[in-house]
């Protein structure tokens, strides 16, 4: 069996998008580690709110500026889904070989 890539499944899931997005995400994931300080208490927890939190900031501006006409916000609340291309595209922490049927 050969590997498949995300724009073998659709063809807006280019590896310069997803690569894109993934600087997005990755920069606001540096914001939040930058502005962790567990001497006022921040733990894992709030580390990991954080850099969801900044991720979506992230793309939700990128967006905002217009400069990706690909990149569109379906959904801004804290279920927050972004599209890349047609492609909705939602966090997700599990399994990627074996999603639970919630996830489904």
């Amino acid at each position: 069996m050969s590997k498949l890539y995300p724009w073998d499944y659709h063809p807006d899931l280019t590896a310069a998008r997803l690569v894109e997005v993934a600087k997005l995400l990755r920069e606001g994931r540096h914001d939040a580690v930058e502005r962790h300080d567990e001497t006022i208490g921040d733990d894992n927890w709030v580390l990991g709110v954080r850099a969801y939190s900044c991720g979506r900031f992230r793309v939700m501006q990128a967006h905002e500026q217009g400069k990706r006409p690909w990149l569109s916000i379906i959904n801004p609340t804290l279920q927050f889904i972004f599209a890349v291309g047609l492609v909705p595209v939602r966090f997700y922490r599990g399994d990627a070989e074996e999603p639970s049927e919630k996830d489904l």
